[in-house]
């Protein structure tokens, strides 16, 4: 067993030398610091701190963005209202715009026809809200009244043109005087009277030719019917 003891520790031993006589090894190139990027030799700039601004600031500001925002957002709300408005408004003038041409064209057929079947219609476009279509259905009423003057339903149109000789339009004045000038009636004369005192001078020119007219119209004579002339009797 001595022995063995021995040669254990003659190799412990030897060991123990070796390791203390042997010399560092050099770094490796990899590793040498002389060898090394300079990226990572050179440190880097600190990058300076912002200095970040109170809260009370930063509120200030979100508060004036928000007010930009809004005033934004309501000038565009109101371009589109406009626009909106602005397109309804041009189709409803266009829709308007076709009936009043229609309206218009049914008027002008209607006082051509001279058909006293028609004098209702006439008489309601007569109070219409356009003075186009009002002096319109009022020249068709004066055709309607001198193919027709003792009709009843001529008769009819006095108490609506009478209020029409006020009318703030000249063309409507006139055109209800000179259809009156047509109606034998004698509730016709003392409205046609009054307006010879229009301020309008083409109204009360209207009113005196209309006048004359109707007592041209009650005073001519009356056609005289021949008498039928008795049949002779042939003698044989």
């Amino acid at each position: 067993m001595g022995f063995f003891s021995r040669l254990i520790r003659f190799f412990i031993g030897n060991r123990s030398q070796n390791a203390v006589a042997k010399p560092s090894q050099p770094p490796s190139p990899s590793t040498s610091p002389s060898s090394a990027p300079s990226s990572v030799l050179t440190a880097k700039p600190a990058a300076p701190e912002l200095e970040t601004p109170p809260i009370e600031t930063l509120m200030h500001q979100v508060a004036e963005v928000r007010s930009s925002l809004a005033e934004a957002a309501q000038a565009v709300i109101s371009s589109v209202e406009t626009l909106s408005e602005k397109v309804t408004h041009s189709k409803q003038s266009e829709h308007s715009r076709l009936l009043t041409a229609k309206v218009e064209e049914n008027i002008t057929l209607w006082g051509n026809s001279k058909q006293v079947q028609y004098v209702p219609q006439l008489l309601r476009y007569a109070n219409h809200s356009e003075h186009e279509v009002q002096s319109l259905a009022v020249n068709a009423l004066g055709k309607i009244a001198k193919a027709n003057p003792v009709r009843v339903e001529t008769q009819q149109m006095i108490p609506v043109l009478a209020p029409l000789l006020h009318s703030q339009q000249a063309s409507v004045r006139q055109a209800a005087i000179v259809a009156l000038g047509e109606i034998q009636s004698e509730r016709v004369l003392p409205l046609l009277q009054s307006a010879l005192r229009n301020s309008s001078g083409d109204v009360a020119k209207a009113a005196s030719v209309a006048i004359k007219h109707l007592k041209w119209q009650v005073e001519k004579p009356q056609p005289v019917l021949a008498k039928a002339m008795p049949k002779r009797i042939p003698h044989f």
